[in-house]
């Protein structure tokens, strides 16, 4: 994997970053992710009223419960190095694309877009990544998205 949040050497636009491992989406997932939002849709936790009233054979994870698992995701790799920090910094594009059905694999996939200077004299970078969440035996990915983290040097230890 490689390490994007060095200030010296910033992952060159293009640079594969990895790919995760893979997330199973059960119906406890979806039911938990729904009781903490509120939501409490009917389409993430509801079977039988799926099936009598869309077109899914069942329930599928709500694709804000997709874009929520991008920090885990990106836990996995090696985004800043050891001496700086990260930070959500944004979205520039987030697109759903396919609906994931209950109990489907998730995983995903980070290319470096490049690093710019946070702005205001900061120190540190905004990295750009572009993500593909991919569903295990799918040809569509369950979400694209281009995300923004700021990588901020740690402060000296005193």
């Amino acid at each position: 994997m490689n390490t994007i949040a060095s200030a010296q050497e910033p992952a060159a636009p293009g640079t594969p970053v990895g790919t995760t491992g893979w997330v199973r989406l059960s119906q406890d997932m979806l039911t938990q992710f729904e009781v903490v939002t509120r939501s409490n849709d009917p389409l993430h936790m509801d079977a039988d009223w799926v099936r009598r009233n869309t077109e899914f054979a069942n329930t599928i994870a709500p694709g804000m419960l997709t874009l929520s698992l991008l920090p885990y995701f990106a836990s996995q790799l090696n985004l800043a190095s050891e001496d700086h920090y990260s930070l959500n910094y944004g979205f520039d594009r987030v697109r759903w694309i396919q609906p994931v059905p209950v109990d489907a694999d998730v995983r995903a996939h980070f290319v470096a877009l490049g690093t710019t200077e946070l702005p205001g004299g900061r120190p540190g970078h905004v990295a750009r990544f572009d993500v593909k969440v991919e569903i295990r035996g799918f040809d569509r990915p369950a979400l694209v998205a281009e995300w923004l983290g700021a990588i901020v040097p740690r402060p000296a230890l005193k």
